[in-house]
């Protein structure tokens, strides 16, 4: 499976989806992609048993500091949007009207991601942190490593994508670019020519005096 980290938030947007932003993301339970993906399931909606794809899930952060998933469902003659499903679906229309066969989504802990070794993810004892933001600090004089904060958090039929940001605008993706950014087009302030400091110590002469020594 792809799981991939990027700062480019363009198809996030484009997908109008739910926002997490947040520097850590609790451990969560996702669905396994077999049990939602490529499959047609069931509601009722507005008085209507409704069919509906499922094209995609996302983390999303609620008022109570809580992650739970929203869904990007498709249903026929409408545009796709993002729904928190609050009532039961089913994979038949004779399972929604026997009231039976809930579907119920294998889940999944993200912990079983890897993400550490997979997108060089922070792991702790509940969350995941993305330190992937380099900045250059004046009072250490070198680059650091930052958090970034993380946007997104989505999965496709194509993998699990992480949407991220910088917490300041000086940060970049790299070490290298926040160097660059740092010394590129600054002025150098030098002496037109060398300083010469001649230093002479002068050495005092002394005569030398022999004597004899003579015992009795």
């Amino acid at each position: 499976m792809t799981i991939c980290t990027t700062f480019d938030l363009t198809s996030f947007e484009n997908l109008k989806a739910p926002k997490l932003h947040d520097l850590s993301i609790n451990f969560f339970k996702y669905p396994q992609a077999d049990d939602i993906f490529n499959k047609v399931f069931y509601m009722e909606d507005n008085g209507k048993i409704t069919a509906l794809k499922i094209l995609a899930w996302a983390v999303h952060r609620g008022f109570s500091m809580s992650n739970y998933l929203e869904f990007l469902i498709q249903t026929p003659g409408s545009s796709p949007k993002w729904h928190k499903f609050d009532s039961p679906i089913y994979a038949s229309v004779n399972d929604l009207v026997s009231c039976k066969n809930i579907v119920r989504f294998n889940m999944i802990s993200c912990h079983e991601l890897h993400l550490e070794e997979s997108v060089g993810a922070r792991r702790g004892e509940s969350w995941y942190t993305f330190p992937k933001s380099f900045q250059f600090n004046n009072e250490l004089g070198h680059v650091i490593e930052c958090l970034s904060r993380i946007r997104y958090f989505i999965g496709t039929p194509d993998g699990i994508f992480i949407g991220l940001e910088h917490t300041e605008e000086d940060m970049k993706e790299s070490a290298d670019e926040a160097k660059a950014a740092h010394f590129n087009g600054m002025e150098v302030v030098d002496f037109a020519e060398p300083i010469v400091v001649n230093i002479k110590i002068e050495i005092p002469q002394t005569d030398i005096v022999t004597k004899t020594l003579t015992l009795k």
